[in-house]
């Protein structure tokens, strides 16, 4: 790693100016870690910008990243996607409903993302891959939480490092895909794109990084983080809490994700599509 004095990789390799976009639709979990992430980009010498709710702007601003408004509302997000969250069919609704209230959602995401050199997308915003696949565009997943199948975690599961994890994820793909061919194909097919169909695939067509990025790398467990959280509360903040407040903290994968998102730049430059 280059002395961060220097900016980072991208002065050495010639890579400033870059701009990233970034679409995110959910709460301030969902973007707080995306304008970390753009404030080190930035500090690499890159241009990072990120499509969201209104109800985000000042956070993102604060960082100095460039915040582009999304007409979706925060608190729908919420209500639909979290609290009225039971059930898989429960998401889909909640998705489908946001859709309707922002019917221009599409006509948004083309125009935040024109001359992007990246666009990185989380779980909640996959039609960001679509526009960019029209505008030929290369594309980033960004989860913080895994999505491709793993033993490990699962949103899906109660479990850690188990065969049940690992069967969570089974249909999240078709599911995924299904839900794209209800809420997208129309709009596919107005700008002469290819129907999308149930085996298709979020990392074909257009490039995609290796594997998705994940900015949160670990989570730590609940027991650990209940001790390090009463710890707080009761004004004790002893030793064992300190210590896990570190481990946290090196958790967190910005550093890392902004390395992968120039090794991917880097990579096109030499192998353009």
């Amino acid at each position: 790693m280059s002395d961060s004095r220097t900016g980072g990789r991208a002065f050495e390799r010639g890579l400033n100016g870059m701009i990233i976009t970034a679409v995110a639709v959910g709460t301030r979990g969902d973007v707080n870690p995306l304008a970390e992430l753009g404030e080190e980009m930035i500090r690499r010498g890159h241009e990072f910008r990120i499509l969201t709710s209104e109800a985000f702007r000042s956070l993102i601003e604060n960082k100095g990243v460039t915040f582009i408004k999304l007409d979706t509302e925060a608190d729908h997000v919420m209500k639909y996607l979290v609290t009225d969250y039971k059930t898989s069919l429960d998401f889909a609704k909640g998705m489908f409903r946001l859709k309707k209230e922002n019917p221009e959602y599409m006509a948004q995401t083309l125009n935040a993302i024109n001359g992007s050199d990246l666009v990185m997308y989380g779980t909640c915003a996959a039609f960001a891959r679509h526009a960019a696949e029209f505008l030929k565009i290369p594309c980033a997943r960004l989860f913080y939480s895994p999505m491709d199948p793993t033993r490990q975690y699962s949103l899906y599961c109660d479990e850690y490092d188990s065969d049940k994890v690992l069967k969570s994820y089974d249909g999240l793909p078709q599911g995924m895909n299904f839900m794209t061919m209800i809420a997208v194909n129309g709009w596919r097919r107005s700008v002469g794109l290819p129907r999308w169909r149930l085996n298709s695939s979020y990392t074909d067509r257009i490039r995609c990084g290796p594997k998705p990025l994940y900015i949160r790398k670990r989570l730590c467990s609940i027991d650990e983080i209940v001790d390090a959280l009463n710890d707080l509360v009761s004004g004790k903040y002893d030793v064992k809490a300190h210590e896990i407040s570190q481990e946290i903290k090196k958790e967190n994968g910005i550093i890392s994700a902004a390395d992968a998102i120039e090794d991917y730049l880097e990579e096109r430059k030499h192998y353009p599509v």
